[in-house]
């Protein structure tokens, strides 16, 4: 999965303004101790093979989540429509692979109980499934 993890960082790091907006700070299954907000972090969740005799075809779920300690929903209302034009049926370019499709299936905007510039509090927590197909070149 490291050419999957690989591609969705290259994108996601050569997208100009989103990437601005977050400061770069998008970070792979965890983010560092005692964050800088807003922050992205993503994980893939599971992968499946789901392939005929022919054909190695892979399935995962990707989740997005991104995090904003700031009291109103606007930033991180801003950043999942930022997140969207983004990675909304984006074209990866995966080492050994052919990127079928990346589709956006579930979005949930909750707030969480984290660390926070003020200690630990409510932050802001969107978090985005992605299932994203590809098959073996």
């Amino acid at each position: 999965m490291k050419n999957l993890t690989t591609a969705i960082y290259s994108l996601v790091s050569g997208s100009g303004a989103f990437w601005t907006s977050i400061g770069g700070r998008f970070y792979k299954r965890v983010a560092p101790t005692g964050p800088v907000y807003p922050y992205v972090v993503y994980s893939i969740i599971y992968d499946n093979e789901d392939g005929t005799f022919q054909e190695e075809i892979e399935d995962c779920l990707c989740q997005v989540s991104i995090l904003s300690a700031d009291n109103s929903s606007t930033e991180i209302e801003n950043l999942y429509t930022a997140v969207k034009g983004v990675l909304d049926k984006c074209n990866l370019s995966i080492t050994g692979n052919t990127h079928l499709h990346m589709i956006r299936q579930h979005a949930t905007l909750f707030e969480d109980e984290l660390e926070n510039p003020n200690g630990t509090g409510w932050v802001w927590h969107y978090a985005i499934d992605y299932n994203i197909m590809m098959q073996k070149d």
